[in-house]
């Protein structure tokens, strides 16, 4: 897995996951992000178990791939630079985080241990935006 990315890109969405990482999760997977690179575009999910968010990104893909990461450690690496462009690279079990001044390695856990995510079917009701506006506007 290799692709490069922008800094605001990658950060906004690790911060939107990042928000469904429980501090103690009862499962250690529970607290790391899953990243999917895939056709230009990466796909960060998260999951708690009750809830699951998944935000996708353009990329500059070069090899196709999946890993886990620690979301808390990501974030808080990502926060710091002060680059415009990273580049992630799977080596291993390490996923190298590279900018033209700074590195980071971190351990990672295979994908294929991450909880799966429900898929959402075509929706058998659908809600009116207008009826659920009034009802918020008269309470």
């Amino acid at each position: 897995m290799r692709f490069f990315v922008l800094k605001e890109n990658i950060y906004k969405a690790l911060i939107i996951a990042g928000r469904n990482i429980s501090p103690k999760p009862q499962l250690p997977i529970l607290s790391n992000i899953l990243i999917q690179v895939e056709n230009g575009q990466v796909k960060l999910t998260s999951t708690n178990l009750n809830l699951g968010v998944i935000i996708t990104i353009p990329a500059k893909t070069e090899e196709n791939g999946e890993t886990t990461v620690p979301g808390k450690l990501l974030v808080d690496f990502i926060s710091l630079l002060s680059a415009d462009k990273i580049e992630f690279i799977l080596d291993g079990t390490n996923l190298l985080v590279k900018t033209e001044k700074n590195q980071a390695s971190f351990t990672t856990i295979p994908a294929s241990e991450f909880p799966p995510s429900p898929t959402i079917t075509s929706p058998k009701k659908l809600f009116p935006f207008n009826k659920l506006k009034d009802a918020i506007s008269r309470t």
